[in-house]
């Protein structure tokens, strides 16, 4: 969600202001956001197809300078929020921009009166431009966002209260698994590590995916007969051997 609401203000940024002072909804420099695709092996990954054109294009890095701010600006927000407080990220976050937004302007009323230009100051763009959410896309936003959860509850809830014996297992394995990652990495370490290859594994694979998909094939196979081995010695014990054969 945090990265889509950056990227939003992004966009908001790059909207054209014309002559009668009207807002136009076309970006600068003909920027398309339906170009970017889901490359190969990340097109069953849900939440890549559910991205939005606009995020898509840039998690592809399709315009590399706007990926780069969106992507800058929300990692310093996370390594803030390690060193500080949640108050005082806010709160330096909040005086920085009014501090960023005053040189602005003094730098623009300063040049005009030197030169004498009559240029349209750059704040005013933002100064005219819509920052509300349309209440039908924050509608969708909580649908979508209801049916996840109610999923998921489901699946919390077979899983807490064994209706299969295989799939309460994996989940005490990766629940062990997930306390060995906590004592090596707390959650914005956590947060920070996925944010970095949310912008940087699907491009890479993107440029070398035939060397890469030729590794994931093999890692697949050794995989699938490492799982066939391991299924084949729990069907051998006396309480789970039984479940596993009917499944």
């Amino acid at each position: 969600d945090l990265l889509i609401i950056a990227c939003d203000i992004m966009d908001t940024n790059e909207k054209i202001v014309n002559e009668s002072g009207d807002v136009s909804d076309e970006p600068k420099n003909n920027l398309s956001y339906t170009e970017a695709t889901v490359p190969g092996i990340f097109k069953s990954c849900s939440l890549m197809n559910n991205l939005p054109p606009t995020v898509l294009s840039y998690v592809m890095w399709e315009h590399p300078v706007n990926t780069g701010i969106v992507f800058g600006a929300i990692l310093l927000l996370t390594f803030s929020l390690q060193c500080m407080s949640i108050i005082s990220v806010i709160a330096y976050w909040g005086l920085t921009l009014i501090v960023l937004s005053f040189l602005l302007r003094v730098f623009h009323e300063g040049r005009a009166m030197i030169k004498g230009s009559t240029d349209k100051n750059p704040l005013e763009y933002l100064w005219e431009a819509d920052f509300t959410i349309p209440v039908e896309k924050a509608t969708e936003i909580a649908d979508a966002l209801s049916k996840t959860i109610n999923v998921q509850l489901a699946k919390f809830r077979d899983v807490i209260f064994i209706k299969t014996y295989a799939s309460t297992a994996k989940f005490c394995i990766g629940m062990y698994l997930l306390t060995i990652l906590g004592g090596w990495f707390n959650l914005l370490t956590l947060v920070q590590l996925f944010l970095i290859a949310t912008f940087t594994v699907p491009k890479v694979y993107e440029l070398y995916q035939i060397q890469i998909d030729e590794y994931i094939k093999i890692g697949k196979e050794k995989g699938a007969d490492l799982l066939s081995k391991v299924r084949e010695q729990l069907a051998n014990l006396p309480v789970i051997g039984p479940k596993l054969k009917k499944e």
